[in-house]
């Protein structure tokens, strides 16, 4: 058997907690603290306004309509059929969901803490117990799911309109990451040219994996995307040659 020898990149990038914070993308605290204000309001339209006080009235308003839809409400107006609506409340368990938050740790600000959440989800459906947040209406083992599936779409969400905000109030800060991936991918194209000269094999770890590798602290993807856009931009642009 081929002895497997590992490849460690010599260069290691540590991307620190909030490094993106001069782009506005909401931090884990911040989302914590959106989703803590949802919980106390049960979705109102007072609250959608203030954690979604950077977004367009009419994004807003789409995600009003969603909410009141998973909350068992009529919608003002929908293109969901019956069916798809039956189907989004199933998904997506609004009132499972607000249960669970309720009993979450809050900090001396009544906000609780995401991973606290999924702790609390994860923990019940690895022993397949439900949860009695409310004694006239507990919550079987299946819902649980459906609640977790409510936190993964809010957070995203809140990433996905912090993104569209970026694009839309902060470009100019934007292009300066942009930039530095860009030059990270020509230098890594570079390399791969410099290491295909010196005969190494293809199908080498040297020569497939980067110099460098990522360590990120930071809990939004905004680098590992820009990173994945810069290289694509590259492999698509006419090939170098030496």
């Amino acid at each position: 058997m081929e002895r497997y020898t590992p490849y460690w990149p010599e260069n290691l990038f540590i991307i620190g907690a909030d490094a993106s914070i001069n782009l506005k993308i909401k931090s884990t605290y911040q989302i914590a603290k959106a989703i803590s204000r949802l919980g106390e309001t049960s979705g109102s339209d007072q609250s959608l306004k203030q954690v979604f006080s950077d977004t367009s009235d009419q994004v807003i308003e789409a995600i009003h309509q969603f909410i009141k839809i998973l909350k068992g409400e009529t919608p003002d107006q929908s293109d969901y059929s019956p069916k798809r609506i039956n189907e989004l409340r199933v998904i997506y368990d609004w009132d499972a969901l607000m249960q669970i938050l309720t009993r979450c740790p809050k900090d001396k600000h009544q906000i609780i803490h995401i991973e606290d959440a999924y702790n609390l989800i994860d923990m019940h459906l690895q022993t397949g117990h439900g949860f009695s947040g409310n004694k006239e209406n507990p919550i079987r083992p299946e819902r649980m799911i459906a609640a977790r599936n409510l936190l993964n779409l809010l957070t995203v969400l809140f990433h996905s309109t912090s993104y569209q905000n970026m694009l839309r109030d902060h470009k100019n800060i934007l292009d300066q990451y942009t930039e530095f991936t860009e030059v990270l991918a020509l230098l890594m194209q570079q390399e791969g040219l410099m290491r295909a000269n010196e005969q190494t094999a293809f199908d080498d770890r040297a020569f497939y994996l980067f110099s460098y590798s990522v360590l990120s602290m930071n809990w939004d993807p905004i680098f590992l995307w820009l990173i994945f856009n810069a290289h694509k931009k590259v492999n698509q642009a006419p090939p170098l040659y030496w």
